[in-house]
């Protein structure tokens, strides 16, 4: 099925007045002030505006060059006016080509005529009939030929082909010539055109050689080159038997190929070099330039091969139905090829059999009787996108317009012959970046809508999932039952409204098609949410999307695409519209993630609670759900759901409902767990302590967040370390024998001991009163009486109980009196029950009694004691007391004898005087005393007054002269 790509343009066909030879179209540039003329009218455009317009050179046979541009008004040739007319010479010879070379903005028309190059007016020369100007340089005498650069089109040189003469009779040979045209050179350098219209230069001048050998090959003598294409250091040239390409640089030729018979040389790659060309077969086209630069399409015969600019063929080959009279490649990506009756267009994105778009009847016939040869251009128009491109077509007197398709037009159609992506293809041939992507997504949409009324739900959300313009919620009204709360909100977007509204979705038959299609649906909305990002609004119903997304999961079975839902931050879903659908399905953990999302944290916890606790049942229905595939059985289920809960706590806060009320629960599943909570969330101990009411007294995890509180918060409320003190006696309690001995029972004891004798606010009676139930808590009981004052009874335990004789003496010499001991000492003689102790009595008496008070000891000795064992004690004791009497004495003594000491040195110096006369003079400053208030060291220096108090009232003990501090030596 063809494609219309072109269509004839009958506004714009007309006959010129004499035969057309040459075409060249390009666009300028016009200000306000330039004005646009034809022979009966004319038109301005406003004053001070800029806009492009198209420009269209038409060279006669009769030397002229008529220049028309499409302003805003329509006239001419169909909405083309003349702009002006130019002429080259007066001798009225044909023009054989007109080109036009720019420099970014800045653009210059040149024409070949005559043998001679000739610059056509500036744009200041507006209206009525212009000379052109001819460029004389020797180096451009035989010109037939010119070629812009095809690999730099920005550049202001032109390749000129000229057949020359050494000397008159001579023969002739080929020269290739760069010439550059430029505003202004130098006057060595080049020739300035006449009327200020331009200037030339010749940058580069090669002769080609022709003949073989010295690097060339036989391109047959220089009238048998037709056509010159030119790639930057390469030129391509045609000759009436063969193609063939030419370095500058290096100024060697090649034979491309060798055309023999029009039809079958080009594939084979050989051929007749023979083969000579038909009457008029120099008019033929040849070498077709592709856009792009870097190509070109060598046409012999009914066929055509793309080749580089440097002559090596791509492999690219078209297949014509007949040879051509003239092909076109200006209007990528197509390639239109005139024939006599008819312009046929193929796609250069397609290969050879399929290429072939389009057949375009032509309204005139191209007899080849008719002078002149078939000239092709195109022309952008102002708009400058592609539906604005016209090809001009010329033969003869007559000229007619091929306007191109516009692409929303072309899309369109494919779209209705449903060729999907034909019409993706041709929304990309489009060279503006806007007009591309707007193309792009209204074919995917409208593709996608219509494959959607089809029930092809997989192509058509193929299609859709490139559209950005197709947001998720135009999705709603193929599920009215889920979505009806949400249609009256869609805003349909129309794009190009080639199809009706979506109704509800269209399944296939086929067993599972309905889940299947419901699964894509799903998966193209999973997907367009992750596009959009997090916070990113699509329209007013993203809480419609969200929902129907979460239904589609429900009837799909999906429980991880589910849950990864629910949990997903953000998300909008409407929870009373799924919530009993989420219930009959089983899917409860979905459920409370769905709530903890919307923030009811203690709906969630309560669903996690009621499953933990199996008051609710979750289905398990494929892999990779929460509860799904758990190694861990049971138990790893519910480890998995108290952990939901802790988080779901921590993430509600110190204080909240959801807190308070969970607290408890999650005490008895995990006390680990609760109390890290506890310690996290910075609750007081006050209400730590009244959620700990959950647990029992003697709870192994209780006593470690009262431990927490009292030693890293610092707590210092009596009921809390009383908690303490009376949870770790129970823990103990508690244990069983054979785990008391073990690392946990040695923890809970050593922590309990530590405690008892560390605190000081903790009630002591009730730590006894708790104590006295475990027997073997011995140790903690001392403490505990240490702390109340009842000596008595710790050293009681200790030797009685413990019959730890040594650990007593500790405790006596911890008190630091001497009651301890003497109370020590009375238990050992006077015991409660049982003989008296007479050897430990005797081992305290021989450690610590001699910082006894000896009559102390006397008097707790008792009657009944053999004075044999306590003799050496005592005799140590009296010994002891003697020898400190004695002592005491020796250092009263020696203390009198410092003192008279001291006073004797003291009477001594009180009684020494000094003899002043009038010779004595201060040792410091050397003046004589006389009658002045002076000083006397200890050493014998006398000094003035003055000289004494110079260092001041704090400095006056110490010597001038020697430095010697008296005041050190008290």
């Amino acid at each position: 099925m063809q494609r219309r790509v072109f269509e004839l343009d009958q506004t714009r066909q007309a006959a010129c007045g004499s035969v057309v030879t040459a075409l060249a179209c390009s666009t300028v540039e016009c200000s306000g002030e330039q004005q646009v003329s034809s022979s009966s009218s004319s038109t301005r455009t406003q004053e001070g505006a800029q806009s492009r317009q198209g420009q269209l050179l038409v060279g006669l046979d009769d030397g002229r060059i008529e220049e028309y541009r499409d302003p805003d008004q329509g006239g001419g040739y169909g909405g083309l006016r003349l702009y002006r007319t130019t002429r080259c010479g007066n001798k009225q010879k044909p023009v054989d080509q007109v080109c036009v070379v720019s420099q970014g903005e800045s653009k210059m028309a040149c024409a070949l005529s005559g043998g001679s190059l000739w610059i056509l007016p500036g744009d200041a020369d507006s209206g009525g009939e212009h000379d052109a100007s001819q460029v004389k340089l020797s180096a451009l005498k035989g010109c037939f030929r010119l070629s812009a650069d095809n690999t730099n089109r920005g550049c202001r040189s032109l390749l000129c082909a000229c057949r020359f003469s050494l000397a008159p009779g001579l023969p002739k040979r080929l020269k290739l010539v760069v010439l550059e045209l430029g505003e202004t050179l130098g006057s060595d350098q080049g020739i300035r055109s006449r009327k200020r219209h331009g200037s030339a230069r010749v940058t580069h001048e090669q002769a080609v050689e022709t003949q073989p050998g010295g690097g060339s090959c036989d391109l047959g003598p220089p009238s048998a080159v037709r056509e010159v294409a030119w790639f930057g250091d390469s030129v391509l040239l045609r000759t009436d038997a063969r193609f063939a390409q030419f370095s500058l640089s290096t100024e060697l030729g090649r034979e491309v190929f060798a055309t023999t018979t029009p039809a079958s040389a080009l594939a084979s790659g050989g051929g007749d070099p023979g083969w000579e060309s038909r009457e008029g077969g120099e008019g033929r086209q040849g070498l077709v330039p592709l856009p792009g630069g870097q190509s070109c399409l060598l046409v012999a015969g009914d066929l055509g091969m793309t080749v580089s600019g440097e002559g090596e063929p791509t492999g690219s080959v078209v297949q014509f139905p007949a040879e051509p009279e003239a092909v076109h490649a200006s209007c990528d990506p197509y390639l239109l090829a005139v024939f006599a009756k008819s312009v046929y267009v193929y796609d250069s994105r397609k290969g050879p059999r399929d290429s072939h778009s389009q057949t375009l009847n032509l309204p005139i016939f191209l007899s080849p009787n008719k002078p002149g040869r078939v000239v092709v251009e195109s022309m952008m128009g102002s708009g400058g996108s592609s539906s604005s491109v016209l090809v001009v077509v010329a033969h003869g007197t007559d000229l007619f317009f091929l306007a191109r398709t516009g692409l929303e037009d072309q899309c369109r159609e494919a779209l209705r012959q449903g060729r999907h992506e034909e019409c993706l293809a041709i929304a990309e041939t489009s060279s503006r970046e806007e007009e591309r992507v707007e193309l792009e997504q209204n074919s995917r949409a409208e593709a996608g809508i219509a494959l959607l009324h089809q029930g092809r739900t997989r192509e058509a959300l193929g299609y859709l999932r490139g559209c950005a313009g197709f947001g998720e919620e135009q999705i709603l009204p193929l599920f009215p039952k889920y979505c009806a709360r949400w249609l009256h909100r869609v805003r349909r977007r129309r794009f190009w409204s080639m199809s009706p509204p979506l109704g509800e979705l269209v399944v296939e038959e086929g067993e599972g098609a309905e889940e299947g299609a419901k699964r894509l649906v799903a998966e193209f909305l999973r997907d367009r949410r992750a596009e959009r990002g997090e916070g990113e609004s699509e329209g007013e119903s993203r809480d419609g999307v969200d929902t129907l997304l979460c239904h589609l999961w429900l009837d799909c079975g999906e429980a991880k695409a589910l849950e990864a839902l629910c949990g997903e931050a953000g998300n909008e879903v409407c929870v009373e519209a799924v919530e009993g659908r989420m219930r009959e399905a089983g899917r409860i953990h979905a459920l409370a993630l769905l709530r903890e999302n919307t923030g009811n944290l203690l709906g969630a916890c309560e669903l996690w609670c009621g499953l933990a606790d199996g008051k609710r049942t979750e289905v398990e229905l494929r892999e990779g759900s929460f509860l799904s595939g758990l190694a861990g059985g049971e138990e790893e289920r519910q480890r998995k759901l108290v952990g939901e809960v802790a988080r779901a706590v921590a993430a509600a806060g110190k204080g909240s409902a959801c807190a308070l009320s969970c607290l408890p629960w999650l005490m008895r599943r995990d006390p680990q767990a609760a109390l890290g909570l506890l310690r996290e969330a910075g609750y007081g101990a006050g209400e730590a302590v009244e959620l700990l009411g959950e647990l029992g007294p003697d709870h192994p995890e209780r006593w470690r967040y009262l431990d927490f509180a009292v030693a890293e918060r610092g707590s210092v409320d009596p009921a809390h370390h009383t908690d303490l003190a009376l949870a770790l006696a129970a823990l103990w309690g508690s244990l069983p024998e054979i785990d008391r001995g073990s690392a946990k029972g040695a923890e809970v004891r050593a922590r309990l001991l530590e405690f008892l004798e560390g605190s000081d606010y903790y009630n002591t009676g009730a730590a006894l009163k708790c104590l006295s139930r475990h027997p073997s808590l011995s140790l903690e009981t001392v403490a505990v009486c240490r702390k109340r004052g009842d000596h008595a009874e710790s050293l009681r335990i200790l030797t009685f109980v413990l019959k730890d004789n040594e650990r007593a003496v500790a405790y006596c010499e911890d008190l630091g009196t001497q009651e301890g001991y003497l109370l020590l000492l009375d238990m050992l003689l006077n015991p409660p029950e049982g003989p008296a102790l007479y050897a430990e009595a005797v081992r305290l008496l021989s450690s610590t009694g001699a910082s006894l008070n000896p009559l102390r000891v006397l008097e707790a000795l008792s009657d009944a004691m053999p004075m044999p064992l306590a003799y050496e004690t005592l005799a140590r004791m009296l010994r002891e007391r003697q020898h400190r009497k004695r002592a005491q004495q020796v250092l009263k003594g020696l203390a009198r004898a410092n003192e008279v000491s001291v006073a004797h040195r003291r009477v001594a110096r009180l009684s020494e005087h000094v003899e002043m006369t009038e010779d004595r003079a201060c040792r410091v400053c050397n003046v004589r005393i006389g009658t002045k208030v002076f000083g006397l060291y200890p050493n014998g220096v006398l000094v003035c007054y003055r000289c004494m108090m110079r260092r001041g009232e704090d400095a006056k003990h110490v010597c001038p002269v020697t430095g010697r501090d008296f005041q050190e030596e008290i």
